[in-house]
């Protein structure tokens, strides 16, 4: 792997406006402070502002950043700025006044991203006059997320006796990670499982393309480009799904520009990218800030998801701080299960609320009592929620073999041990995209191979988005293992692109097969594009519909199917649970002379249909599901029709395994299979 970093451009200095008004003297809160309003007043701020040195030099504390904010969100004469004292001895309270749920002040940026804000100080002696001055103001206070051990925190708890009620509620900690010499190889700080885990993601990596870390330090008039690409890698991730990327939040997005172009003229920005083959798998958007590196945002591609993009270069980044001698990685937002990984420290904070003796305190309390009200009723909604799909997710695990292709093959393992051949196929999330699809599909083939199952793989052309490259590749892979690739059957619209993909695909392999709903009419007609392309058939009832009048009686249709491919094709597959259905399939195509075997989901009733493979002297084959974990009903489902219910309870008491019953032309007995 190429480790890049490019140097940074020269800081550049910016003079002090002239002509800039004359900040306000606010006698009634006391001579020793002073109020600023409005963006016009801040430049004459700056001096005083870059003198005070603080321990923890955020970036949103930053005169750099309320600007940006301020400028973005059109925010001007709401901006309230109070310094007590000068030099470095000044304390500023960078402020907004907000008119939500009654007039306050909060701390001036964007609210949403919750970071951690303060008052700027280095000596902590000017603090308590500015709190005082604001208890005088009379002005509710409401201050998302403070530094648990902030001066602000005692001076307005003793300011406010007699004249304001104050809340204090613990916030979400910030992590950091202070950063010594040994931190140049982060991965020694890592257990034994997780390094294993990260050089088995580097090899899948390399094995992508050439594997390249950039570190870039840019110009003002190259940031612009950078963002552009990097909002795309998060665009590209779980983000676009289940959270706001700043290529889609607008005003956050353009904050981000903002303060890029403003940050890069002093030389603090950094903008970081993992590439794999040439292209853009992850980023970073860092900020270096009193010796401290500051991770502003962070997303990686799905499309590489297997080689997990933004471990990598979280790793990369660690070691580049590490190695320029920064005293910590400071990770901004809220603790996360991967930042966990790296034992760092915590940061407690808590959020801070005040309710003045008088009108304004009064619509303050009402408005925030208002809001718990409502926000524990949304708690108690999402709780049942979760609770449903948490169960529903506990139930998938009697059909699915888990998220992983290894998940699918350890349970194939289990169940060839006990006489049964597989089918491994991988389930989609909804919008997953089809590159994400094509790399599970891919690792899929590769471990079925290592292990020489008794399997074949099942793929979902529309879920690779009919992408001939995709899928040429997955035929090819399995030509080179000797493995059947298997097309399933979706929607009946997709029918006519899938043959006609099978027939290009049949140049690479000439193991292919389809699925044959019974339920389709069109698929009497398919049974002779089958036969002309010497495809094997898996002949099923069918989950999806067609159109009302195109439908059949799908038990009529599976035995009428059955009986045009008996001879004629080279194998069929019996999916059914249905003993009836299934035995006179087999004695039509057995007398025919056609190999045939009984396919059935895992998870399904298989004890119903394995007397008649054995009695008809067939072998039986299990479909093994694994990645988007999803049980074949929904809760809502369960209250509609009685006999889900019975499902339900049954599925419960399986506790997440699959009992399969030993085929006892292989052994007596049976197994869970989990």
């Amino acid at each position: 792997m190429a480790f890049i970093a490019l140097g940074s451009a020269d800081p550049v200095t910016t003079p002090s406006p002239h002509g800039v008004r004359s900040p306000l003297q606010s006698q009634k809160e006391g001579s020793s402070v002073r109020v600023i309003r409005g963006l016009s007043g801040l430049e004459e701020l700056r001096p005083t502002w870059d003198s005070i040195s603080i321990p923890k030099a955020s970036p949103m504390l930053s005169l750099a950043w309320i600007r940006s904010w301020a400028e973005v969100y059109g925010i001007d004469t709401d901006l309230e700025f109070r310094v007590a004292g000068t030099g470095r001895a000044a304390a500023i309270a960078p402020l907004v006044r907000s008119g939500r749920g009654g007039l306050r002040f909060e701390f001036a940026g964007p609210d949403n991203l919750l970071e951690v804000m303060d008052f700027l100080y280095q000596d902590r002696t000017n603090v308590p006059a500015l709190v005082s001055a604001l208890v005088q103001s009379r002005i509710p206070l409401r201050f998302w997320r403070v530094p648990a051990d902030s001066p602000v925190i005692h001076a307005l708890t003793q300011a406010s006796k007699g004249r304001a009620l104050v809340r204090c509620h613990t916030g979400a900690a910030c992590p950091s990670l202070p950063l010594d010499p040994s931190w140049v190889n982060p991965t020694d700080h890592l257990d034994s499982r997780r390094r294993s885990n990260l050089r088995r993601a580097r090899r899948i990596a390399e094995s992508l393309g050439d594997l390249t870390t950039e570190i870039l330090s840019p110009r003002p008039d190259e940031v612009g480009p950078l963002l552009d690409e990097a909002y795309a890698v998060e665009a590209a991730g779980w983000k676009s799904r289940e959270g706001s990327p700043l290529a889609r939040d607008q005003l956050v997005g353009e904050l981000f520009r903002s303060y890029g172009r403003a940050a890069a003229e002093t030389g603090e920005l950094r903008v970081c990218f993992l590439r794999i083959g040439g292209r853009a798998a992850a980023m970073q958007l860092a900020s270096i800030r009193g010796n401290q590196f500051w991770l502003l945002a962070m997303g990686f591609s799905e499309e590489f998801e297997r080689c997990s993009p933004g471990t990598l270069l979280l790793l990369d980044t660690l070691e580049y701080a590490a190695r320029s001698g920064l005293r910590s990685y400071e990770f901004l937002g809220a603790d996360e299960p991967w930042i966990r990984a790296l034992s760092p420290t915590y940061l407690p904070c808590v959020s801070i609320r005040t309710y003045p003796l008088g009108i304004r305190g009064t619509v303050a309390f009402v408005s925030d009592a208002s809001d718990r009200v409502r926000s524990r009723m949304r708690t108690v909604r999402a709780a049942v929620g979760r609770f449903y799909s948490d169960m529903e997710r506990h139930l998938a695990l009697a059909y699915s073999a888990g998220p992983s292709p290894q998940d699918a093959v350890r349970v194939a393992e289990s169940l060839e041990g006990i006489g049964y051949g597989t089918i491994v196929g991988y389930m989609n999330a909804d919008k997953e995209r089809p590159r994400a699809v094509w790399l599970n599909t891919m690792a899929s083939l590769e471990a079925v191979g290592a292990k020489r199952l008794n399997c074949y793989v099942s793929i979902k052309a529309p879920a690779l988005a009919f992408d001939r490259h995709l899928i040429s590749e997955v035929v090819k892979s399995g030509q080179a293992r000797n493995l059947r690739i298997h097309f399933d059957a979706l929607a009946a619209h997709d029918v006519d692109r899938t043959f006609s993909l099978l027939r290009e695909m049949q140049v690479f392999h000439e193991a292919l097969g389809c699925t044959l709903p019974s339920r389709w009419q069109r698929s009497s007609e398919d049974v002779e594009r089958a036969v002309d392309l010497g495809l094997s058939v898996r002949v099923i009832k069918g989950e999806w519909a067609d159109r009302k009048e195109r439908e059949r009686d799908p038990r009529a249709g599976f035995q009428e199917i059955v009986d045009r491919l008996a001879g004629r094709v080279p194998r069929v597959g019996v999916a059914t649970h249905n003993p009836t259905l299934a035995r006179r399939a087999v004695r039509r195509l057995r007398a025919a002379g056609t190999p045939c075997e009984i396919e059935v989901v895992r998870g399904y009733p298989i004890h119903r249909v394995l007397p008649v493979a054995i009695a008809e002297g067939v072998s039986m084959r299990v479909y093994v599901p694994y990645g988007n974990l999803a049980s074949p009903y929904t809760m809502e489902q369960v209250a509609r029709r009685p006999r889900i219910a019975l499902w339900l309870l049954r599925d419960i008491f399986r506790a997440g395994t699959s009992f399969v019953p030993r085929d006892p032309r292989k052994n007596a007995g049976g197994v869970r299979v989990g």
